[in-house]
C-alpha cells in the first residue's frame, strides 16, 4: 500500500496505490472491519463511524486477523507527512488488534537516538519554525521538510550555533558562531540497525584542519557550562553507557496515543508526494558530483505523474511543468509513469529548486511550461 507500485523484489499478492488520503481513509476503513465485533472498542468505533468500509478493506483485514506472523512496515514517505502520527496510531492500533508487529523504518541513526533517549521533549507544544535560538548539530537547510521557512526562521533568530564541517554562503547567512566538527566518517561511533544490532566504527582519516569529532565538542561546551555526566575520554565510553542502560531498561517503545481525529480528506485536489533522493540524504553525499551525475539521481530530480493526470492538466505532450502552490512556483522536468498513484505528483524535497517550495505534501496547481534555458 502507498503512492507508487514499486518492484519490492519478492513475491507480492498486491499492490494499492492512492493519493496520502485515500491511504489513510484505507488504513482507517481496514481498522473499523477488524473493529466491528469488538465491544470494548467504543471511542475507536466513534471515531471511524463514517468511514466506508471497501471489499478490498474487507479482504486485508481478513488476511491480518487470520495471520500468525503479520508485519506492518511504515516506510519513508508516511514517516515525512505531516499526519505521521495518525498513521502511526492507526497502524500500531492494527497490530494490536491483529497480534501483529509493526515498524517505522528509521532514518539515519534514528533507533540508536531513541535507545540512547535523545528525544525530543513537550513535541506538540513547540513550534520550531519560532524559536529564539537554534543549535544546529551537522544540519543543513537540505535536511528540513521546509527549508525556506527554516532559513526565515534561523536568520530571524537571536542566536543559532551551526556545528557544522561544511561552511555554505546559507550557514554565514544565519549563524552567529560556527563551530568545526568532523564529519561522521573522520569520527569513530556507532549505528544501530533495524534488527536492533549495535556496530560500531573508527573515522577512517583523522579530522581535518582545526574540526574534532562532534561528541568531543559537545563534551567541552558540557565542561565549561559545568554541567555533569560528561567527563568521556573515548566515544566507545558513551556507547558502553547506552548500551548498558539499554539493558537496564529494554527495547525502546513508540508511544502511540490511544485516540485520533481523522480530519476530512480533499481528494479532489492535486497532493505533492514527497521523497528524498537516494543521493541527497546527507552532507556528503550531496556534495558528490559523480553521484550527483548519476542516472538514478537524474531521474529523482522529475516531477512523476500517472498518464490520467496528465491528461486531466493538459500536459501529457510537455517535457517540463511549471508547479505552484500559493505565490511559490517551481519548474521540473516531467516523467509519465502509471505506476504513480493518480491525482498526485512525485517530486523530491528540500533539494535544488524544491528548496524554495512549499512544505511537503501539499495540494498544488500544474501547468505545461516551455523548457527552462
Amino acid at each position: 500500500m502507498g503512492f507508487y507500485q514499486e518492484d519490492l523484489l519478492m513475491p507480492v499478492d498486491s499492490q494499492w496505490v492512492g493519493n496520502s488520503d485515500k491511504v489513510l481513509l484505507h488504513l482507517a476503513a481496514v481498522l473499523k472491519q477488524v473493529l466491528a465485533e469488538r465491544t470494548d472498542e467504543q471511542q475507536w468505533q466513534a471515531v471511524l463511524n463514517d468511514i466506508v468500509v471497501t471489499e478490498q478493506a474487507i479482504a486485508l483485514a481478513k488476511v491480518l486477523q487470520e495471520s500468525t506472523t503479520g508485519l506492518l512496515i511504515v516506510g519513508e514517505m508516511i514517516n515525512h507527512h505531516p499526519q505521521a502520527n495518525t498513521f502511526h496510531q492507526i497502524i500500531a492500533k492494527l497490530a494490536a488488534l491483529t497480534q501483529s508487529k509493526w515498524i517505522a523504518l528509521p532514518n539515519a541513526n534514528s533507533i540508536g537516538l531513541t535507545q540512547a533517549n535523545v528525544l525530543p521533549q513537550q513535541l506538540e507544544k513547540i513550534d520550531y519554525y519560532d524559536l529564539a535560538g537554534y543549535v544546529l548539530l551537522a544540519a543543513e537547510l537540505e535536511d528540513f521538510a521546509d527549508p525556506a521557512a527554516m532559513r526565515q526562521s534561523l536568520q530571524a533568530a537571536k542566536s543559532v550555533i551551526a556545528m557544522t564541517a561544511y561552511v555554505t554562503e546559507d550557514v554565514l547567512s544565519y549563524a552567529t558562531v560556527i563551530l568545526p566538527i568532523a564529519p561522521w566518517t573522520e569520527t569513530s561511533g556507532t549505528v544501530v540497525g533495524i534488527d536492533r544490532q549495535w556496530q560500531s566504527m573508527r573515522g577512517v582519516i583523522p579530522p581535518k584542519g582545526d574540526s574534532r569529532p562532534c561528541w568531543k565538542v559537545l563534551r567541552v561546551l558540557a565542561n565549561l557550562a559545568e554541567l555533569e555526566g560528561f567527563d568521556y575520554i573515548e566515544s566507545t565510553a558513551i556507547c558502553n553507557e547506552a548500551q548498558a542502560r539499554q539493558a537496564r531498561e529494554g527495547h525502546e517503545t513508540i508511544a502511540v496515543p490511544s485516540i485520533i481525529d481523522i480530519a476530512a480528506p480533499t481528494l479532489s485536489q492535486l497532493e505533492w508526494i514527497a521523497f528524498v533522493p537516494m543521493y541527497q540524504t546527507d552532507a556528503i553525499v550531496r556534495r558528490s558530483q559523480p553521484l550527483s551525475d548519476t542516472p538514478n539521481n537524474q531521474q529523482a530530480m522529475q516531477a512523476v505523474v500517472h498518464s490520467s493526470t496528465a491528461a486531466e492538466y493538459g500536459i501529457a505532450d510537455t517535457d517540463w511543468i511549471s508547479i505552484r502552490h500559493g505565490e511559490q512556483s517551481v519548474s521540473l522536468s516531467l516523467r509519465i509513469d502509471d505506476k504513480m498513484a493518480p491525482n498526485c505528483i512525485l517530486m523530491p524535497m528540500s533539494v535544488g529548486p524544491m528548496q524554495q517550495f512549499a512544505r511537503p505534501y501539499c495540494h498544488v496547481s500544474i501547468r505545461a511550461q516551455k523548457k527552462v534555458a
